[in-house]
């Protein structure tokens, strides 16, 4: 097994040594309290602390020179729970078109295209869409966030998945609500298996944002 730190390009040694690097099954589907549509699933962090800090800056302030870090921690993440030789594409979670126009970029989308190619997998962004009838699931409780995923995707390139392995890459996952339903959205389209891959997970009881 490889271990998911300390390795880093971009991040000094003090910092390096606060983040909280996640479990092999944080995020294993029986890791959520309700069923989940993706089949396996990984994170590189636990969205606390230092790591919180740090996801937070990319997510929202740009701070895009810590990509490159978090993806090779969520590839590590990713070969540790799966093998990643099964992949046939890599999709990252889309953003609502508010969301882009709001911070210039899906930080998603830039995780996605970062592991792809540590993997050597295609990536495959623009498959899925998201409804933008959505409301943000930040500030939800539980039951409202699966409420507000439901059915919230669409796929658009139903042939580009058809009888694959996709591995879904995501920034941060709580009760698995975004993550199982464009899972499911993509076994519709006709996906074959369905693999989670996060930056962190958000545990329950932790801070919400």
């Amino acid at each position: 097994m490889e271990p998911a730190g300390p390795i880093a390009r971009q991040i000094c040694s003090k910092c390096l040594a606060k983040i909280p690097f996640a479990e092999i099954d944080t995020c294993s589907p029986d890791k959520f309290d309700r069923h989940v549509a993706f089949d396996a699933g990984a994170a590189a962090l636990v969205f606390e602390g230092v790591a919180r800090r740090m996801i937070i800056d990319f997510k929202f302030n740009a701070h895009l020179w810590l990509c490159e870090d978090f993806a090779t921690w969520m590839r590590i993440a990713a070969a540790n729970r799966f093998d990643t030789d099964y992949v046939d594409a890599v999709v990252p979670m889309p953003s609502s078109l508010f969301h882009r126009a709001d911070r210039g970029y899906n930080q998603s989308a830039l995780l996605a295209r970062s592991v792809a190619k540590k993997i050597g997998r295609r990536f495959l962004d623009g498959v899925v869409h998201r409804k933008n009838r959505v409301r943000r699931q930040s500030g939800l409780g539980n039951e409202e966030r699966w409420e507000n995923a439901r059915d919230s995707f669409i796929v658009a390139g139903k042939e580009l998945v058809e009888g694959r392995t996709i591995l879904l890459v995501d920034d941060i996952v709580t009760t698995g609500a975004t993550l199982s339903e464009c899972a499911k959205a993509l076994k519709e389209a006709g996906a074959w298996r369905v693999w989670g891959l996060v930056l962190a997970r958000r545990l329950p009881g932790s801070i919400a944002e």
